[in-house]
């Protein structure tokens, strides 16, 4: 949702949908428009409505979270999902620092190792000493 609101401030449009049940709703209502508005109209009429008791006077939540069963409470989708996000990310860190150690680790080069300690080259094939090879 915020991404949708994001996009709208860089990209101001008319109408916006944001999440997959707005596109389901948008594509049922450009292909059986009819159905999907009485659908709607009896869905908010049981589920949002109320006929027998009035809405408290009050600001709603613009300014702060409505209290009661329809209360929000931050956070990620609970202990479940935030366990998985922490181990996509330290799964992910772990794969850059890998990445990252084999680039600044120094590459093997063709030669043998000296006595003191630094690679040689080896000659190329056909020098003296390799014209002989068995």
């Amino acid at each position: 949702m915020a991404r949708a609101v994001v996009d709208l401030v860089r990209v101001p449009r008319r109408e916006a949908v944001a999440g997959p049940m707005g596109r389901f709703l948008v594509l049922g209502s450009r292909l059986v428009p009819g159905t999907v508005e009485r659908t709607m109209s009896r869905q908010v009429d049981r589920t949002h409505l109320s006929r027998t008791e009035p809405a408290p006077a009050g600001h709603g939540n613009l300014y702060a979270p409505a209290p009661g069963a329809g209360a929000t409470h931050g956070g990620w989708g609970g202990r479940r999902r935030t366990a998985m996000r922490r181990l996509t990310t330290a799964t992910v860190l772990a794969c850059v620092g890998v990445r990252i150690a084999r680039r600044l680790r120094p590459r093997r080069q063709a030669g043998r190792l000296a006595v003191d300690g630094r690679w040689t080259a080896d000659p190329p094939v056909g020098a003296d000493e390799y014209s002989r090879l068995p």
